[in-house]
Protein backbone atom coordinates (compact mmCIF):
# COMPACT_ATOMS: atom_id res chain seq x y z
CA UNK A 1 0.00 0.00 0.00
CA UNK A 2 1.16 3.52 -0.76
CA UNK A 3 0.61 6.48 1.49
CA UNK A 4 -1.48 8.95 -0.45
CA UNK A 5 -1.49 12.62 0.38
CA UNK A 6 -4.88 14.09 -0.34
CA UNK A 7 -5.17 17.79 -1.11
CA UNK A 8 -7.98 19.41 0.79
CA UNK A 9 -9.47 22.87 0.65
CA UNK A 10 -10.44 22.79 4.31
CA UNK A 11 -8.29 25.20 6.27
CA UNK A 12 -7.54 25.02 9.97
CA UNK A 13 -7.02 28.79 10.01
CA UNK A 14 -9.63 31.25 11.31
CA UNK A 15 -9.78 33.39 8.15
CA UNK A 16 -8.25 33.66 4.69
CA UNK A 17 -5.73 36.28 3.62
CA UNK A 18 -7.13 38.83 1.17
CA UNK A 19 -5.22 40.13 -1.87
CA UNK A 20 -6.61 43.59 -2.64
CA UNK A 21 -4.55 46.74 -3.21
CA UNK A 22 -7.38 49.21 -2.52
CA UNK A 23 -8.28 47.41 0.72
CA UNK A 24 -4.58 47.28 1.68
CA UNK A 25 -4.42 51.07 1.32
CA UNK A 26 -7.81 51.99 2.77
CA UNK A 27 -8.81 49.37 5.38
CA UNK A 28 -9.05 50.49 9.02
CA UNK A 29 -5.74 50.78 10.87
CA UNK A 30 -6.68 51.13 14.54
CA UNK A 31 -3.82 50.85 17.03
CA UNK A 32 -2.53 47.47 18.19
CA UNK A 33 0.76 45.73 18.90
CA UNK A 34 1.94 42.29 17.81
CA UNK A 35 3.04 40.09 20.71
CA UNK A 36 3.85 37.01 18.67
CA UNK A 37 3.80 35.91 15.03
CA UNK A 38 3.99 32.20 14.19
CA UNK A 39 3.93 30.70 10.70
CA UNK A 40 2.90 27.03 10.63
CA UNK A 41 2.30 25.42 7.23
CA UNK A 42 -0.41 27.52 5.53
CA UNK A 43 -1.49 29.37 8.69
CA UNK A 44 -0.04 32.60 10.02
CA UNK A 45 -0.99 32.97 13.68
CA UNK A 46 -1.00 36.52 15.02
CA UNK A 47 -1.15 37.33 18.73
CA UNK A 48 -1.89 40.99 19.34
CA UNK A 49 -2.94 43.40 22.05
CA UNK A 50 -5.02 46.55 21.83
CA UNK A 51 -7.15 48.58 24.22
CA UNK A 52 -10.80 47.66 24.43
CA UNK A 53 -13.56 46.18 26.53
CA UNK A 54 -13.47 42.51 25.51
CA UNK A 55 -12.21 42.41 21.92
CA UNK A 56 -15.45 40.75 20.87
CA UNK A 57 -16.35 43.65 18.56
CA UNK A 58 -12.98 43.82 16.81
CA UNK A 59 -12.96 43.24 13.06
CA UNK A 60 -9.66 41.99 11.66
CA UNK A 61 -8.51 41.23 8.12
CA UNK A 62 -5.11 40.12 6.84
CA UNK A 63 -4.48 42.00 3.60
CA UNK A 64 -1.84 41.71 0.88
CA UNK A 65 -0.97 44.73 -1.29
CA UNK A 66 -1.39 42.73 -4.50
CA UNK A 67 2.17 43.51 -5.60
CA UNK A 68 4.99 40.97 -5.82
CA UNK A 69 8.58 42.27 -5.55
CA UNK A 70 10.66 40.39 -8.10
CA UNK A 71 13.54 39.55 -5.78
CA UNK A 72 14.84 36.10 -4.89
CA UNK A 73 12.84 34.84 -3.15
CA UNK A 74 9.91 37.03 -4.20
CA UNK A 75 8.43 39.35 -1.55
CA UNK A 76 4.96 40.56 -0.69
CA UNK A 77 3.81 43.39 1.58
CA UNK A 78 1.08 42.46 4.03
CA UNK A 79 -0.70 44.05 6.96
CA UNK A 80 -3.32 43.36 9.57
CA UNK A 81 -6.32 45.67 9.52
CA UNK A 82 -8.01 46.19 12.87
CA UNK A 83 -11.29 48.03 13.27
CA UNK A 84 -11.78 48.61 17.00
CA UNK A 85 -14.79 50.63 18.16
CA UNK A 86 -14.46 49.59 21.81
CA UNK A 87 -13.87 52.56 24.13
CA UNK A 88 -12.64 50.78 27.28
CA UNK A 89 -9.11 51.12 28.58
CA UNK A 90 -8.44 47.43 29.30
CA UNK A 91 -5.60 45.79 27.38
CA UNK A 92 -7.01 42.81 25.49
CA UNK A 93 -5.00 40.04 23.84
CA UNK A 94 -6.39 38.09 20.90
CA UNK A 95 -5.04 35.32 18.71
CA UNK A 96 -6.22 34.87 15.13
CA UNK A 97 -4.83 32.81 12.28
CA UNK A 98 -4.95 33.44 8.55
CA UNK A 99 -4.69 31.01 5.63
CA UNK A 100 -1.90 32.25 3.32
CA UNK A 101 -2.58 30.08 0.25
CA UNK A 102 -3.84 33.15 -1.67
CA UNK A 103 -0.33 34.63 -1.34
CA UNK A 104 1.43 31.83 -3.19
CA UNK A 105 3.24 32.96 -6.35
CA UNK A 106 3.18 30.60 -9.32
CA UNK A 107 6.62 29.23 -10.21
CA UNK A 108 7.95 29.84 -6.69
CA UNK A 109 7.94 27.75 -3.53
CA UNK A 110 8.94 30.54 -1.12
CA UNK A 111 7.58 34.04 -0.54
CA UNK A 112 9.06 36.49 1.95
CA UNK A 113 6.32 38.42 3.73
CA UNK A 114 6.98 41.95 4.95
CA UNK A 115 4.41 42.37 7.72
CA UNK A 116 3.70 45.97 8.69
CA UNK A 117 4.45 46.43 12.39
CA UNK A 118 6.69 43.33 12.67
CA UNK A 119 10.47 43.71 12.40
CA UNK A 120 11.36 40.33 10.90
CA UNK A 121 10.56 39.05 7.42
CA UNK A 122 8.40 35.94 7.44
CA UNK A 123 9.50 33.06 5.21
CA UNK A 124 6.41 31.33 3.80
CA UNK A 125 7.34 28.02 2.14
CA UNK A 126 4.80 25.93 0.23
Amino acid sequence: PTDEITETSISNCDQKAIVDQALFNDAPADAFRFNKVVLTDECLELVLTASGCSGSNWAMEFIDSGEVAESFPVQRSVRLSLSNSELCQAIIEQTLSFDLTALQVEGNDVVLLNLEGWDEQLRYEY
